[in-house]
């Protein structure tokens, strides 16, 4: 008939033979080889998204300082909270546990008493020192050797960000207060009116004093390893899924992306906030903006 069209055949295998050739020329390029790529565009062989086409272009410094903001300001909180897991909360615990039991030994001459009566009994400045010093220490280690790693393009070893993040807890947790307390709380001793003690004069003295006040928490510390192993080992996994779900989401959903890009950029950092602030006064404005008003002129 004349109104009748001409049917289609449709060959499966010439279509699989092009889209093979395709491919392969894809893998052969050599700007493509280059370009380091996320699960889910390894899985279906595609580039990367032009977000990362743009990070890329940035130092190693300038990539992590955008992506720590981007982070903050990413619209998904479960897997935002999960990248940002919180551990300094036990970190503070087991620093105040070893000042208590090492101002109990060198004030109380009782190691066995209880936490809180310690802290009602002895001198404060051991747990707040023990406590800041242990904060500070982590969150250095964590920064330094951690969220760099996170923030890297390349997906991180789980089982390095495991290892690191536990043994950065035991250092800044149990280690570090263990060998400066005693020191601490002896000094404080020292500035007792009324009250005199022998001085250290000698490394032996150093050591003795240290390993006095450090037998006063051994008895705990097979329970606080257990304790931050168990704590690392969950925050260092739940890391590292709070960052491939936030990555693989830059290469895939691209309105989610450009909405957490656009609040990254317009992000004011607390140091710029204290520099705005400082520029309303005239005398440190000219000191603060100075640069600016030289580029105005």
């Amino acid at each position: 008939m004349a109104g009748t069209k001409p049917q289609v055949t449709i060959d499966p295998l010439a279509i699989w033979e092009r889209s093979a050739e395709s491919f392969q020329n894809e893998e052969n390029d050599p700007n493509q080889k280059a370009k380091a790529r996320s699960s889910v565009a390894e899985r279906f062989a595609g580039t990367r998204s032009q977000v990362w086409e743009n990070l890329s272009a940035m130092s190693a410094h300038d990539q992590a300082a955008f992506m720590s903001k981007l982070v903050v300001n990413w619209p998904y909180d479960m897997e935002r909270r999960a990248l940002n897991f919180p551990l300094h909360g036990s970190i503070c615990f087991t620093a105040s546990l070893a000042a208590s039991k090492i101002n109990g030994e060198f004030f109380l001459m009782n190691n066995r008493i209880g936490y809180f009566d310690s802290i009602k009994q002895c001198p404060r400045s051991p747990f707040i020192f023990g406590c800041y010093t242990a904060g500070i220490s982590y969150y250095v280690l964590h920064q330094s050797y951690i969220m760099k790693k996170l923030y890297a393009e390349e997906r991180p070893c789980t089982s390095c960000i495991l290892t690191q993040n536990v043994f950065n807890g035991l250092l800044a947790g149990v280690a570090i207060p263990m060998l400066t307390l005693p020191y601490l709380a002896y000094y404080v001793l020292l500035q007792r009116k009324g009250d005199k003690y022998p001085k250290l004069t000698t490394y032996i003295d150093f050591l003795t004093l240290s390993w006095e006040g450090c037998k006063s928490i051994l008895p705990y510390v097979v329970a606080l390893v257990a304790l931050h192993v168990a704590i690392g080992a969950v925050g260092a996994y739940s890391m590292v899924w709070g960052r491939n779900r936030i990555f693989d989401t830059l290469d895939v959903d691209q309105d989610a992306s450009t909405r957490a890009l656009r609040a990254a950029a317009e992000a004011t950092s607390f140091k710029k906030k204290v520099e705005l602030f400082l520029k309303k006064f005239p005398f440190y404005g000219r000191l603060v903006g100075g640069g600016d008003v030289a580029d105005d002129i």
